[in-house]
């Protein structure tokens, strides 16, 4: 994996301001950036924030699938991560910090790009610690098991091999956790959407799997109490073998609130906590289940997401399968 540290970055300039006053978290200041050093990130003249993006890019796409196998020739798992989410960098959103993130504070689509440190399987506290106001704050700066920067990108999907098996497709992105699938997104005004799953390249083996309904991933306006749900078939075919069957339950909620250091700032935070079971009705044995929790902030999109283990029953849990965070 490449380590790439990209100083400007989409519609940002780099601007020469002078650091800000002190802050501790990304709401203390007018770019929503509050350096490691806890001074905020100049504001460009554009209006956009100087010194690097952020974003969903994908960060989650990091997890998000139908795709890949498992046991029985199954469709394996992955997780409605926040795949798209990118912001961050752009002149036409600055944090208002309000408490609810709008589809405008979301930016999405092809060309965005973030680093993300992301872990293998390691020991991670998801509950984590209490504030006075009543949230909760969680540190992803500690170094974990396995963990790698990478450059998250998000691309059209015109041209790509399985382009018209997914009509109304805003762009793809890396699956990420070990494998070298793509997932595909579709973006609206109430929702980003997860609509499937392939593999880079058509051939005998290719894996080519859609979502009937995609996915609801993030809903907009994202508030604390919101809940959805998608039940999903997943059809088409998992390294060249016909799939049927099969149904995908993921049932989410904005749970908690509070903020989130990462190793590229500290935002303030909405956790979306998804649910993920697996019905196979050819094949009980292939059920499964994982949980996964979004950390969700306004202009940067997803700044981190948590995935259990497969059948994870705890609701906070005290091992993860991957930790990914937006980092410099």
């Amino acid at each position: 994996m490449l380590r790439l540290v990209l100083p400007c970055l989409l519609a940002m300039s780099c601007g020469t301001n002078p650091p800000g006053p002190d802050c501790r978290v990304g709401a203390d200041c007018a770019s929503g950036i509050c350096t490691r050093e806890g001074k905020c990130g100049a504001v460009s003249t554009d209006g956009g924030t100087a010194g690097g993006t952020a974003g969903g890019a994908g960060g989650s796409a990091g997890g998000a699938s139908a795709g890949g196998m498992s046991g029985g020739g199954q469709a394996g798992g992955g997780s409605a991560a926040g795949g798209s989410a990118m912001g961050g960098g752009s002149a036409t959103c600055l944090p208002n910090n309000d408490g609810t993130i709008t589809r405008a504070e979301v930016i999405t689509g092809p060309g965005l790009r973030a680093t993300y440190r992301i872990s293998g399987q390691a020991p991670f506290d998801t509950s984590g610690i209490g504030l006075p106001d009543g949230g909760r704050s969680w540190d992803f700066t500690q170094m974990l098991t396995g963990d790698l920067n990478t450059l998250v990108e998000t691309q059209p999907i015109q041209g790509k091999w399985f382009e018209s098996t997914y009509p109304g497709a805003s762009y793809v992105a890396p699956l990420g956790q070990g494998t070298d699938f793509i997932a595909v997104f579709s973006s609206t005004a109430d929702g980003l959407f997860l609509m499937g799953t392939a593999s880079p390249a058509d051939g005998l083996l290719s894996t080519k799997l859609t979502y009937t309904p995609p996915v609801k991933v993030l809903q907009f306006p994202l508030r604390a109490g919101d809940t959805w749900t998608t039940a999903a078939a997943v059809g088409g075919t998992a390294s060249g073998v016909p799939i049927s069957g099969t149904i995908d339950t993921f049932t989410s909620s904005v749970d908690r609130s509070g903020e989130a250091n990462t190793p590229y700032s500290r935002f303030p935070v909405l956790r979306v906590r998804t649910t993920m079971e697996r019905t196979v009705q050819f094949n009980p044995f292939a059920n499964t289940s994982f949980r996964q929790f979004q950390y969700v902030t306004e202009c940067f999109g997803t700044i981190a997401v948590i995935r259990s283990v497969d059948k994870e029953t705890s609701t906070e849990f005290m091992t993860a399968k991957e930790v990914r965070r937006l980092s410099l």
